[in-house]
């Protein structure tokens, strides 16, 4: 994933929630790693992308929604 700031960056930044159906293009403020295997799909501070949330929808991770950093 593109990763827009650091990972300190959007853990401290000002962040909301959106739904998970608008959160492309939107710059990650949690990790989203499904269990198991545990490893992050996407990272704070990365720009959500439509196949990490297809993905993401494909495995089942079940979330209605995203906490991304408010711009």
């Amino acid at each position: 994933p593109q990763q827009l700031m650091s990972p300190r960056q959007a853990l401290f930044a000002p962040t909301k929630e959106v739904a998970w159906d608008q959160a492309e293009g939107e710059v990650c403020a949690q990790q989203l790693a499904p269990y198991p295997p545990g490893i992050p799909v996407v990272a704070p501070g990365e720009k959500v992308d439509k196949k990490h949330l297809a993905y993401l929808a494909q495995i089942g991770y079940n979330t209605k929604y995203i906490k991304v950093v408010h711009r």
